[in-house]
């Protein structure tokens, strides 16, 4: 006999492996999808913004994806994902509070980089 295992048992776990697969290696190759009216709405509500300013955040959140969407790639791996989780763990997701996460990540790192040529004391 080949296989230790029956047929059934080793079928019935191909859907586990596909799942956990998914699990370990989380999609963050493209801008995350976000519900920003949700959390526009909750700060015009919650007296943050104006009433009224409820389309100018919107504005700002539309914007803040355009952005993310032309240089999503140039960010790290690990901080695309660490921060779309920051940016929408809350229930009020925000591209906003993505792009900025993002950009103080990557730049906390180039702070960290020894700068090219320096001399060393």
């Amino acid at each position: 006999m080949l296989c230790e295992y029956p047929v059934e048992i080793m079928i019935a776990s191909f859907p586990l492996i596909a799942l956990a697969a998914q699990l370990v290696n989380p999609v963050n190759d493209q801008v995350p999808v976000f519900d920003v009216a949700v959390s526009c709405r909750a700060a015009a509500t919650a007296g943050l913004v104006e009433a009224e300013s409820y389309q100018s955040c919107m504005n700002d959140e539309r914007s803040a994806r355009d952005e993310l969407s032309l240089g999503w790639a140039s960010f790290a791996s690990n901080d695309r994902g660490r921060c779309a989780t920051e940016a929408s763990g809350d229930g009020l997701p925000s591209y906003v509070e993505l792009l900025v996460c993002l950009q103080m990540s990557r730049d906390a790192r180039e702070m960290q980089t020894p700068l090219k040529g320096a001399r060393k004391k």
